[in-house]
């Protein structure tokens, strides 16, 4: 398994399903971002995945720091 279905899989398990299109729709503005700017679009995928799951789970308090502590982990595990 890759790192974005591995990210993929962490948000279907940790994110309600309801709220999946949003993620969908922020893939899709990473996606119109990366192409112009030459950003890599393989980390803003994992990082739209678990920056997502972050503020569900943490609410808006302090969400930008739990994402990075969290992708931190995540991508440790998945190396």
């Amino acid at each position: 398994m890759n790192i974005i279905e591995a990210a993929a899989q962490f948000a279907k398990a940790n994110y309600p399903p309801e709220g999946i299109a949003h993620v969908r729709e922020m893939l899709y503005y990473c996606g119109l971002f990366a192409a112009p700017t030459g950003a890599d679009g393989e980390i803003l995928t994992v990082a739209t995945y678990l920056h997502a799951v972050a503020a569900h789970l943490y609410r808006w308090e302090e969400h930008d720091v739990k994402s990075a502590e969290m992708a931190s982990l995540f991508l440790r595990e998945h190396k």
